[in-house]
């Protein structure tokens, strides 16, 4: 008879633990339908790419003939990791422009007439996805 009385007790045991947890489940259910649901509070930040060129010389003179070269330094206040891609050179006719790592090659052919002539260089830096 002893037998029977301790299975009695562990189901009643079973059946409280199982009524409490539904309990508390509905609770949490219908507490958060009565405050609304869920709100989530996020900030974005994002970087900045800012270069800054420091011409050494900006102007040459140079003869039908010779060549020149101008130089520059770019400063680099980014607060993203940035890289070198690629350029463009518009010059005015007549003149070859080129590029190399901070110098401005610039020639004027023998066949040129004397004048004042202009160039610009686009160069174009990306953030680096490393």
């Amino acid at each position: 008879m002893a037998k029977k009385k301790r299975k009695k007790d562990s189901l009643g045991k079973c059946m409280i633990l199982i009524g409490s947890i539904t309990v508390l489940n509905l609770m949490g259910i219908s507490y958060g339908y009565w405050n609304g649901g869920l709100q989530m509070i996020a900030s974005l930040s994002t970087g900045k790419m800012d270069l800054e060129v420091i011409p050494r010389n900006d102007q040459i003179t140079l003869t039908p003939g010779s060549t020149g070269s101008l130089s520059y330094e770019i400063v680099d206040y980014s607060t993203i990791p940035v890289k070198f891609g690629e350029y463009e050179v518009m010059a005015s006719e007549g003149i070859y422009v080129d590029y190399n790592d901070g110098n401005v090659l610039v020639e004027v052919p023998k066949d040129q007439d004397p004048g004042d002539y202009s160039f610009e260089i686009e160069l174009k830096y990306y953030q680096a996805n490393d």
